[in-house]
Order: C-alpha cells, then structure tokens, then sequence
C-alpha cells in the first residue's frame, strides 16, 4: 500500500519517510529515529494507482478538476468547471462533486478509473479549504 502524511502545520507533504503500525498509527523516520505523528496534525493519503491527464498521482483527498463538464438539463446542455474530491468507499476509488450551483443535481459521484485521465488534481482538502468555502 502506498500513501503519503499531509502535515497541517506545515501545509506540504511529510518529506521524511512515513509508515503505519499493526495499530493504525502513524510514525516518521527521522535523523532523531522513529517518532510517532499525530493524527489531528498529520493526514493519511492513500495512492489510488491512478493518475491525472497530467500524469500527476492521485491520492484519498486530493481535488481534481474537471473542465467543461457537460451537463444535461433537458432542456439545453451547460458546461460548467466542476471540481471533485477524491473518495475511498468499499474499496473503490470515486470522485465525489463538490457543488453548490442551479444544476448541482446533474452532477454525481462517479468511479474514479472513469474520469482520472479528463481531470487534473489541483490540491486536496487539507491545503485547499477556499474551494468549499468558495461554493457555500
């Protein structure tokens, strides 16, 4: 399993190499030796094997965009830029839409394999917290 520790106080990657224990923690290996990290300051990211149209990994949080998605209405189509958050559900991989617009009922949760080499990761939800704030 590959994955990658956001650091909330650092907002960047954990540059030191990361594990998980058999308990579900998480510890860092540093110059100072294997130092435990704590969860409400450091986020798990899983690899979901799969990359953007950039050729950028995709990881468990991370946001993609997707440009000029069309949206059926019934009446004439939209397009629209939508962003996505990546999801983990009953082992799958999904981009889950992050709307709060007219036709926010046209968008829905898709499988990631589908859409990944259309969209482009743009940050993640740890870093990016203006695009929820942005669509309230």
């Amino acid at each position: 399993m590959k994955f990658k520790v956001w650091c909330m106080n650092k907002n960047k990657v954990e540059p030191h190499p990361s594990f998980i224990k058999t308990d579900g923690s998480l510890w860092k290996l540093n110059e100072f030796g294997i130092i435990p990290l704590n969860e409400k300051t450091h986020k798990f990211m899983l690899d979901t094997s799969n990359i953007d149209k950039s050729g950028t990994k995709i990881y468990v949080g991370d946001i993609v965009l997707m440009k000029n998605t069309k949206q059926p209405t019934g009446i004439y189509d939209r397009y629209h830029d939508v962003y996505y958050e990546i999801i983990s559900k009953d082992n799958m991989f999904y981009a889950k839409p992050i709307l709060n617009f007219e036709f926010a009922k046209y968008y829905y949760t898709k499988e990631l394999i589908y859409v990944c080499e259309y969209c482009e990761v743009v940050g993640n939800k740890y870093k990016n917290k203006e695009i929820y704030d942005f669509i309230k």
